[in-house]
C-alpha cells in the first residue's frame, strides 16, 4: 500500500487534443502577425482553465508575453476586474524603476485601475476624469497601448477567464480588444461558463455578428477520456476496470473537476488504495459518492427561495427523474404553485424539463449533494411518503413498470417486508430486460432487508444475485453467494437447492480452476442421480461433459452431452436442448469434427433465437464463428466461409455487450480476433484482441485472459513478431498453472513452441513438444493436433524433413471431413516444405498450388506470401529460375501489401525486415556482379531498412560481431565506403526489380 496524500490531479491534459492543437495553431498565427480571438466555453469544471493553462505554458515556451486575468463571483460589480488582476501580476515583484519603465506616460491612467501603483510610483497622479463614455474609451485605449508596450518585440497572449462573472466594462473591453487584435502579433483567449451565461447573450451576439472570434465548446469526457485521466492521475498504463469507468461516468458525467474530487474522496476514506501497480479497486457497491464531493457541489448551488429549496429536497428524495404530479402530492400544494418553484430551479440550471410535466436533475452529483444535506429522519419520512404515493397510484402492470422505484423507496423508508418482496420482484423484471447491474442493486436490497428482519435471505435471492454478479465479472462475490446458498440448502435439507448451488459453483469455477470445477460437477452429478429428476440429471451430465471438454478430453464429453440431449428431447425442454446442442458442438469442434460442430451450433442458435435467450444466442454465435477456421496454424477442415464466420462473431459481440455479459463478450472478441488474422486484417485484429484482453482483465476471469493472450500471440506469430508472441504465450502459460485446462494448455504450449522456433530457441521448443512426441499421443483433438503441428515445425527447423513429413502424414490421415477438393493450408504447406527439402519437387509444387488456390478462394490473404515463397524455393531448387524469380517477386509484393496496412511502425519494420530476409532477392543485379552471399544480402536489406547492428543481430539471431563482419565484407565486395552506400545500393536493386522483374538471387 502506498500513501494516499499525493495530489489527485491529472498531470496531463486529457481529451482536449483537438482543441489544444487548434489553439497552438492560433499561437503560431499570432507569432506570424495574424492576430485572432478564441472563446472557450463549457460547464463548470469541464477544464476551461486547464486548457488555457496549457496554452499559456506553450506560449511562454515560444517567447510570448503573457497577460492573464480571472473573474470571480463578487467581480460582477468590479469594473475591469480580470484586467486589473492581469496588471497586478505584471507589476508584482518589480521595483519602482522597472515599473516606471513599463508604464511610461500611461501611469496617470493606470493608477486609477491599480491604486497601489501610487505607492510604487509616488510621483504619479491620476488624470482628471472625463465624462463616463469618454473615460471608458480613454481607459480602453490606454490599456490596449500598455499591452502592446508591455509585449514590445514579443508576440502577446491575453487570457481573460470566467467572463460570466465579469462586469459590463470588462466585457466591453474584451470586445474592443478582439476588434483591435486583428493583424497584430497577438492572441486573445476568453472563457465563460455556458450554464451561467444568460447575461452574456448580447455580448456574444456582437462577437459572432462581427466574426471576431472562433468558439470552442468543451464537452465532458467520454468513458475513454475518463479512463485516460484515471491512468494519468495514478501513473499507470494498465486498463481501468470497465465498471469503475462506468461508475465515474455516471456520477460525474465526464466532468474532470468532479472526477478528481470523487477519486480524492475515495482515497481519503480508504475506499480505494494506491498500490505499486496503481490502484486497488473494490467491488462497485463499496464505492459511493464521497462527502467532499457533496460539499464541492453544495458550494456551487445558487441562492434559492424557500419554496424552491423545499421542492429541491423533495425532488432529490424522489430520484434523478421526477414528475409534476408526484411532487405536488408530496408537497401538498396545487400544481401552479409547485410549477412556479420548479421553474425557478430550471432557471437556476439545477434541473431540466424533459417533457411537459417531467423533470430531471441536470447532474447526478447535484441530486446527491442535495439529498445528502437532508437529515436521516427527513429522508426516511420522505421515502415513506413517496412509497405510499407510488403504491397508491400504481396498480396492475403499472406496479411492475415502477417496481424498482417502489422497492428503493420502501427500503430507504425502512419498510423491510415490503422492501424484500418488491426488491425480489424488481430483480426479476431487470433480469428479464437483460439489465444485470440493476438486478444486482435490487437483489442486494432484498438481502439487506432480510437481514434487517432477522431472517436468512431466501436461497433463490442469493442464487440470482450470484448470477448477476457473475455476469458482471464479480467472481469472488458470486462465489460467496453460491456458497451461502449451498450452506442454507444443506442446513434446510433441501437436496434440490443443494444440487443447484453445486452446479452454479461448478460453472463459476470452470473459468478459474478446472480441478475445483470438476469436484463440484462430480458432486452435483452424484446428487442428481439420487433426485431421480431427468432434467436435473441432464444438466449435471452437461456440466461433467463440459469439464471433460475443458480439461482436454472432448471425446469423453461427447457421450455425456449426447445422453443429456436425449433426455431433454424426451422432456420437450427446448431450452435444455439448445444449451446441450451448444455444448455438444463445442465438444465436437474440440475433437476435430468441425462439420458436426457447425451443425450443432446452427441448431442451437436457431433455438435460442426462437426462445429469446440472448445469452445462449451470443454463445452459440461465438462458437459458430469458430467453424470458419481459427487461424493459419489450425489443422482442421472449416465448415463455413470466413465472411459468414465474421458476421456471426460480430453479432455475438454486440449481443453480449448489450446484455452486459462480460465473459461472453471477452470470448467473442478473442475469437473474432482470429477471424481477422485469417483475413490478414491485422490492425482490426489487434484492436479486437486488445479489447478482449482488457475486458478479461476487468472481469478478473483467467480463462478469458488466456483466450485473449492466445489470440494476440497467434496474431504476432503471423507478423513474425516472435518476441511479442512469446510474451503473450508465456503469460497465458503462467496462468494455466492454476487454471488446469488441458485444452488451453495444448493451444498455448503449441503457440509458445512456434514463437520459440521463430526466435531460434530450439531447446525450449524441444522441451515444450517433448511430451506429445514421447507419449505418442493421437492426433485427434484440436489441442493434440496443434501440438503435433508444432512438433513438425520443430523438425523442419532442426533439418529433419523426413520426421516432419511423417508427422504431417499422420495429421492428414486423422483429419476429419477431408473429402475430395478439401485443403488444409497449413498441413499442405508443412508437407510441401518437407518434400522440397527432400527434393521431391513435383509433389511439393502440386501441394503448394492446391494450397494457393484454396487460400485465394477463401480470402486467406495471410497465406499468400508464404505459399509463393515456398513455390519460389521449389522452382529455384528445380532450376526453373524464371519461375522462381516470379514467385519471389509475388511473395515480396504480398509482404509489402500486408505491411502497408500496419500502422505500428515497429511491427511494420520488423515484419518487412524478417519476411524480406526470408525471401531471396529479386534485385536487378546479377549475383556474379554483386558477389554477396545469402546472409550478406539479408544483412544488406536490413541496413536498407535503417536497422542498427544490434537490431540486425536480434532479427537474424546472430551476434553483433558477426553482423560487423558481414557489413565489412559487403563494403569490400561492393566497393562501398559506408552503411549509407549499402542502403542506397539496396534501393537500386529493389528499383531494378520493379523495372525488370528479371533479377536473380545472390549466390548461396
Amino acid at each position: 500500500m502506498l500513501p494516499s496524500d499525493r495530489p489527485v490531479i491529472s498531470p496531463v491534459l486529457v481529451g482536449r487534443k483537438e482543441e489544444a492543437d487548434f489553439l497552438y495553431s492560433r499561437l503560431a498565427d499570432a507569432a506570424a502577425g495574424r492576430g485572432s480571438c478564441a472563446v472557450i466555453s463549457g460547464e463548470a469544471g469541464v477544464g476551461k482553465t486547464r486548457l488555457i493553462t496549457e496554452v499559456t505554458r506553450e506560449a511562454g515556451r515560444l517567447g510570448f508575453a503573457v497577460v492573464r486575468g480571472l473573474c470571480l463571483e463578487p467581480d460582477v460589480s468590479f469594473p475591469l476586474a480580470p484586467v486589473v488582476e492581469g496588471l497586478r501580476a505584471i507589476f508584482a515583484g518589480r521595483g519602482p524603476a522597472e515599473v516606471g519603465r513599463l508604464v511610461g506616460p500611461l501611469g496617470p491612467e493606470l493608477v486609477k485601475l491599480v491604486p497601489e501603483l501610487g505607492v510604487i510610483l509616488p510621483d504619479v497622479r491620476p488624470s482628471p476624469p472625463l465624462e463616463p463614455d469618454a473615460e471608458a474609451r480613454r481607459l480602453f485605449e490606454v490599456l490596449t497601448r500598455f499591452l502592446w508596450q508591455y509585449a514590445g518585440e514579443r508576440p502577446l497572449l491575453v487570457a481573460l477567464e470566467d467572463l460570466h462573472w465579469g462586469d459590463s466594462t470588462s466585457l466591453d473591453f474584451a470586445y474592443s480588444l478582439a476588434r483591435r487584435i486583428q493583424g497584430r502579433r497577438a492572441l486573445l483567449l476568453l472563457s465563460y461558463r455556458r450554464d451561467g451565461a444568460d447575461r452574456l447573450g448580447p455580448w456574444l451576439g456582437r462577437l459572432n455578428r462581427d466574426r471576431l472570434a472562433a468558439e470552442l465548446v468543451l464537452a465532458p469526457l467520454g468513458p475513454e477520456g475518463i479512463e485516460l485521466m484515471v491512468q494519468a492521475i495514478f501513473g499507470v498504463s494498465r486498463p481501468v476496470r470497465r465498471d469503475v469507468v462506468g461508475l465515474l461516468h455516471g456520477l460525474t458525467e465526464g466532468n474532470p473537476f468532479f472526477i478528481e474530487e470523487v477519486l480524492k474522496g475515495w482515497l481519503s476514506v480508504g475506499s480505494i488504495l494506491r498500490t505499486p501497480e496503481g490502484v486497488d479497486w473494490p467491488p462497485l457497491e463499496q464505492l459511493t459518492v464521497p462527502q467532499n464531493v457533496h460539499e464541492a457541489v453544495r458550494q456551487r448551488l445558487p441562492r434559492l427561495g424557500n419554496e424552491a429549496r423545499n421542492l429541491l429536497g423533495l425532488a432529490a428524495a424522489v430520484g434523478r427523474r421526477f414528475d409534476l404530479p408526484t411532487i405536488c402530492a408530496l408537497a401538498g400544494a396545487d400544481e401552479a404553485a409547485v410549477f412556479r418553484g420548479l421553474r425557478e430551479l430550471v432557471t437556476a440550471q439545477l434541473i431540466v424539463e424533459l417533457s411537459p410535466g417531467s423533470f430531471a436533475f441536470r447532474h447526478t452529483l447535484t441530486r446527491e449533494a442535495v439529498y445528502d444535506a437532508l437529515t436521516p429522519g427527513e429522508r426516511r419520512a420522505l421515502h415513506r411518503r413517496i412509497a405510499e404515493t407510488l403504491e397508491a397510484t400504481a396498480a396492475g402492470p403499472a406496479v411492475d413498470t415502477g417496481i424498482s422505484r417502489l422497492a428503493y423507496h420502501c427500503f430507504a423508508a425502512g419498510l423491510w417486508e415490503k422492501a424484500l418482496a418488491f426488491s425480489a420482484r424488481a430483480a426479476e423484471r431487470a433480469a428479464a430486460l437483460h439489465a444485470p447491474r440493476e438486478a444486482l442493486e435490487d437483489l442486494t436490497r432484498a438481502v439487506l432487508a432480510a437481514r434487517e428482519l432477522g431472517i436468512a435471505p431466501p436461497p433463490e435471492v442469493l442464487r440470482r444475485r450470484g448470477k448477476a454478479r457473475e455476469t458482471l465479472g464479480y467472481v469472488e462475490e458470486a462465489g460467496e453467494d453460491y456458497t451461502a446458498g449451498l450452506r442454507l440448502a444443506r442446513e434446510a435439507g433441501n437436496a434440490l437447492g443443494e444440487w443447484q448451488a453445486l452446479l452454479d459453483l461448478a460453472e463459476l469455477w470452470a473459468a478459474r480452476d478446472q480441478k475445483v470445477a470438476g469436484e463440484y460437477a462430480g458432486q452435483a452429478l452424484e446428487l442428481a442421480r439420487q433426485l431421480d429428476d431427468p432434467a436435473v440429471l441432464a444438466r449435471s451430465l452437461n456440466a461433467v461433459g463440459d469439464w471433460y471438454a475443458q480439461t482436454g478430453n472432448p471425446g469423453q464429453a461427447i457421450g455425456r452431452h449426447e445422453e443429456a440431449l436425449a433426455r431433454f428431447e424426451a422432456l420437450g425442454d427446448q431450452s435444455g436442448v439448445a444449451w446441450t446442442l451448444n455444448l455438444l458442438g463445442m465438444a465436437s469442434q474440440l475433437n476435430g469434427d468441425v462439420v458436426r460442430a457447425h451443425d450443432c451450433f446452427g441448431q442451437a442458435a436457431d433455438l435460442f433465437r426462437r426462445l429469446g435467450d440472448l445469452r445462449g444466442l451470443a454463445s452459440a454465435l461465438t462458437n459458430l464463428s469458430m467453424c470458419g477456421g481459427g487461424h493459419q496454424h489450425d489443422l482442421e477442415v472449416p465448415a463455413v466461409g470466413l465472411d459468414q464466420a465474421i458476421a456471426a462473431g460480430e453479432e455475438a459481440v454486440q449481443l453480449a455487450r448489450g446484455i452486459h455479459w462480460g465473459a461472453g463478450e471477452a470470448f467473442a472478441l478473442a475469437e473474432l480476433t482470429l477471424r481477422f488474422v485469417l483475413k490478414a486484417e491485422y490492425e482490426r485484429a489487434r484492436e479486437l484482441g486488445e479489447a478482449a484482453l482488457k475486458l478479461a482483465e476487468d472481469i478478473g476471469q483467467p480463462q478469458w485472459v488466456v483466450a485473449a493472450c492466445r489470440s494476440l500471440g497467434r496474431l504476432y506469430l503471423d507478423l513474425l513478431a516472435w518476441e511479442h508472441a512469446r510474451s503473450c504465450f508465456e503469460r497465458a502459460h503462467h496462468l494455466l498453472a492454476k487454471l488446469g485446462s488441458g485444452l488451453w494448455e495444448g493451444y498455448v504450449t503449441a503457440g509458445l513452441a512456434l514463437a520459440c522456433i521463430g526466435q531460434g530457441d530450439l531447446s525450449r521448443a524441444r522441451e515444450l513438444v517433448r511430451g506429445v512426441v514421447a507419449a505418442e499421443l493421437p492426433a485427434e483433438t484440436r489441442w493434440q493436433r496443434q501440438m503435433w503441428g508444432a512438433a513438425a515445425e520443430l523438425a523442419l527447423a532442426e533439418n529433419e524433413p523426413e520426421l516432419a513429413l511423417e508427422i504431417a502424414a499422420r495429421l492428414r490421415a486423422s483429419t476429419r471431413n477431408l473429402g475430395p477438393g478439401h485443403v488444409v493450408p497449413r498441413l499442405w504447406v508443412l508437407q510441401a516444405t518437407a518434400l522440397t527439402r527432400l527434393r521431391r519437387l513435383a509433389e511439393a509444387e502440386n501441394l503448394f498450388l492446391e494450397a494457393e488456390r484454396w487460400a485465394a478462394c477463401r480470402g486467406l490473404r495471410g497465406w499468400a506470401w508464404r505459399i509463393r515463397l515456398g513455390l519460389g524455393l521449389v522452382y529455384r531448387t528445380w532450376g526453373r529460375r524464371r519461375d522462381a524469380r516470379a514467385r519471389f517477386s509475388e511473395a515480396d509484393r504480398a509482404v509489402r501489401d500486408i505491411a502497408a496496412g500496419l500502422t505500428d511502425g515497429d511491427l511494420r519494420s520488423r515484419f518487412l525486415g524478417r519476411a524480406g530476409a526470408l525471401i531471396p532477392s529479386t534485385g536487378g543485379q546479377d549475383p556474379k556482379q554483386s558477389g554477396l552471399t545469402s546472409r550478406e544480402w539479408q544483412v544488406a536489406r536490413l541496413i536498407g531498412l535503417g536497422k542498427s547492428n544490434r537490431e540486425i543481430a536480434e532479427e537474424l539471431f546472430i551476434s553483433e560481431r558477426t553482423v560487423e563482419s558481414h557489413v565489412a565484407s559487403i563494403m569490400t565486395r561492393l566497393k562501398l565506403a559506408s552503411r549509407a552506400g549499402i542502403a542506397a545500393w539496396v534501393v537500386r536493386q529493389e528499383q531494378g526489380s520493379d523495372r525488370t522483374g528479371t533479377a536473380s538471387r545472390p549466390k548461396p
